[in-house]
């Protein structure tokens, strides 16, 4: 009898887990494509150098080694958004999640660019700006501002901002950060 129990176990596991597992292309159901955004700064050093409240997070990287990195790499990693591409259907929303301790921006631009923080254009393009045309105050209705915990959810398809084709989304504080979001039809 614990033989049977067992391969009956076994045999519901393993559906489980296949059913789980097994792919749906985005865009296949209402659930929504996410992108995560990160960052890793450290609060104490960011809000001495930066303002209070300007990291909220629990991150490790100090001000300095955030400077340091930038100078030597032009982008750090740790600042990103996550995936670099996500490919929807029309109709699928697009949910950015910040998980990070700095507000973000998640904002489509026509081409990426410099953001509006002069000093971090400086470090990452060799010129403080003129920022993109996005990026220029005032800013426009278009410019998503996502807080640290927050979250954005944006429309795809013919008429949303998200239009059908290739959709760049770039971070106008840290403009390494970006993704491309490509929206097809459904037909």
């Amino acid at each position: 009898m614990s033989s049977l129990l067992l391969r009956v176990s076994l045999t519901a596991l393993f559906t489980i887990a296949v059913a789980l597992t097994s792919a749906v292309p985005i865009g296949a159901s209402n659930e929504p494509a996410r992108v995560i955004i990160v960052d890793a700064c450290d609060p104490a050093t960011f809000n001495a150098a930066i303002g209070p409240g300007s990291c909220r997070g629990n991150g490790d990287v100090t001000f300095a080694e955030f400077i340091a990195t930038l100078q030597a790499d032009r982008s750090i990693d740790d600042w990103a958004f996550d995936p670099g591409q996500v490919d929807v259907v029309a109709g699928t929303p697009v949910v950015a999640q910040n998980i990070g301790g700095e507000t973000h921006t998640f904002t489509k631009v026509a081409a990426f660019g410099p953001g509006f923080v002069p000093p971090l254009n400086l470090l990452v393009f060799g010129v403080a700006g003129p920022p993109i045309p996005e990026f220029q105050p005032p800013f426009g209705p278009n410019i998503n501002f996502v807080p640290s915990g927050g979250t954005l959810t944006l429309a795809s398809g013919p008429g949303t901002q998200l239009v059908l084709g290739q959709n760049r989304i770039q971070c106008g504080i840290h403009p390494w950060m970006r993704t491309v979001i490509n929206v097809r039809s459904g037909d």
